[in-house]
Formats: C-alpha cells, sequence, structure tokens
C-alpha cells in the first residue's frame, strides 16, 4: 500500500514538474514574464489574423501562445526553428510550410521588441 501511495506522489510530481516546464503552470519556455498575446486589430490584414489563430492552435500545445513582443522580428525566425524541432521531436501536431510562414509573418510583423 505504500509503495503505491509513493508510485502516485512521484507521478503527480512528475507530471507538474513537466506542465511547469513547458508553461503549463505560469513558467516554462516562453517564461511566465511575457504577457499573454493579444489578438491583432479587427482592421488587420487577414493573413496577421490568420498567424494569430494558427500560434494560438499550434503554439499552445506545449505553452502559452506567444506574445510578438517576445522576440525581435529577426529573432523570430531561429524561434521557430526551434519549436519546430522540439515539436517533431515530442510527436507534436505540427504547421505545415504555409501555416509557418504565417505564424512567423505574424510574430514578426505584429511586434514592437527593438532590433
Amino acid at each position: 500500500m505504500q509503495r503505491i501511495v509513493l508510485f502516485i506522489a512521484l507521478f503527480a510530481g512528475i507530471n507538474l514538474a513537466s506542465a511547469g516546464m513547458m508553461g503549463g503552470m505560469g513558467g516554462g519556455m516562453m517564461g511566465s514574464q511575457s504577457s499573454p498575446a493579444t489578438p491583432p486589430a479587427k482592421d488587420a490584414d487577414p493573413s496577421i489574423r490568420k498567424g494569430y489563430d494558427l500560434s494560438q492552435q499550434y503554439c499552445t500545445q506545449c505553452h502559452q501562445a506567444p506574445n510578438p513582443n517576445q522576440h525581435t522580428a529577426a529573432d523570430w525566425p531561429p524561434v521557430m526553428t526551434r519549436m519546430q524541432t522540439y515539436m517533431q521531436q515530442q510527436h507534436r501536431l505540427q504547421p505545415n510550410a504555409s501555416d509557418r510562414q504565417l505564424i512567423l509573418d505574424y510574430l514578426s510583423q505584429s511586434g514592437t521588441a527593438q532590433e
């Protein structure tokens, strides 16, 4: 009986730790210091709105949706490459090439971080 209780406690601890690593519990890969992404304005370019929607679909599999202000436009491509690699390793649903470009366009054109 004690082994079962210990196993359950250990398993629960591992699940909480892994959720925290990927942002599920307020911290993680994207960090808790970033503010949540906000939808583009209603009059924004439709491709930017689509990129936002796709970021909500794909990025939130592991962490909160990215805020474009987290990185500069120049920094987003390597971040996207790193995330794509991680998604492949973790067997997550991945955007196709055109969806990746829409997400990158949204993140790169919407952000105000300094170059």
